[in-house]
């Protein structure tokens, strides 16, 4: 969130806060959360009020949340992290595994936001919606174990045919949760990737890990609370005069050795991980 041109100060904000999946037949959004919390740039607001709930436990479910009187600065022409928190009910016996969960800002109405500026006077604000990263609530999920990284191979220029050839190599910690993880070892099917623009040739190398215990013939294994960093390695062809970029979206991954239906997609992994063609 950015304040445009000069400072002003956040006063009120209600969002949307949608639920579906499998855990979802357990409750409702009152149950299932003990508390939801607002927190813009270091200022934590809590106690957000849950409003009238759409939907019933088993479908998909949303209600407004709405925060009100706090103060919470917005420096002028700098954008302030806003993210929520929630606090989820306790359960021994795995209610909510593979409940989704989703959050919307809908500016496209005033009344969803507060702001004023260093007189009180409300700002109206750009009309615009906004929609948050979906969460999974698993407990067989994989996660980071550590920042990814991407470097760098040689490049190879053609001057005949003014095509160039780089290598990149990804690195990606992950640990397990309370199950085991398997991931497939063929990066075409595990590894989702993009490329901009889409012309270049892109070939997968080489996928592997650090620590081959536990792995099959088709598949990587991570045990229970096991970390292991996989190493993605992929060559790019294009036009030398061409600039682009090759980005790593998801990994997928699975609870048995089909190692399908999970998906690992993180502003760190695509952030992080996206190599620029021949800098």
């Amino acid at each position: 969130m950015k304040s445009q041109s000069a400072a002003s100060m956040l006063r009120a904000l209600t969002l949307n806060l949608s639920i579906a999946g499998n855990g979802n037949i357990k409750g409702t959004i009152p149950n299932i959360f003990n508390s939801i919390s607002l927190k813009v740039g270091d200022t934590v607001i809590g106690n957000g009020t849950i409003g009238t709930v759409s939907g019933a436990a088993g479908g998909y479910q949303s209600a407004p949340v709405t925060f009100n009187n706090f103060s919470a600065n917005l420096p002028a022409d700098a954008y302030t992290d806003v993210s929520v928190l929630a606090r989820v009910s306790q359960s021994a016996t795995d209610d909510f595994e593979g409940m989704l969960a989703s959050t919307t800002l809908d500016l496209t109405s005033a009344s969803n936001i507060d702001v004023e500026d260093n007189s009180f006077v409300r700002i109206a604000p750009k009309s615009i919606l906004l929609a948050g990263n979906i969460q999974e609530f698993t407990t067989s999920n994989v996660s980071l174990a550590g920042l990814p990284t991407v470097t760098y191979g040689s490049i190879a220029s053609n001057t005949k045919t003014g095509s160039s050839t780089q290598q990149f190599v990804f690195t990606l910690p992950l640990l397990a949760g309370k199950n085991a993880i398997y991931i497939g070892k063929s990066a075409y099917v595990s590894i989702g990737t993009s490329t901009n623009p889409a012309g270049f040739a892109i070939k997968s190398v080489d996928f592997s890990d650090s620590d081959t215990s536990g792995d099959g013939s088709t598949y990587f294994y991570i045990a229970p609370g096991q970390a292991k960093t996989f190493t993605a390695t992929y060559s790019a062809s294009g036009l030398s005069s061409s600039a682009g970029s090759l980005q790593m979206a998801y990994l997928q991954y699975g609870t048995d050795s089909s190692a399908a239906g999970g998906f690992l997609v993180s502003p760190d992994v695509s952030n992080i991980l996206t190599a620029t063609l021949f800098h």
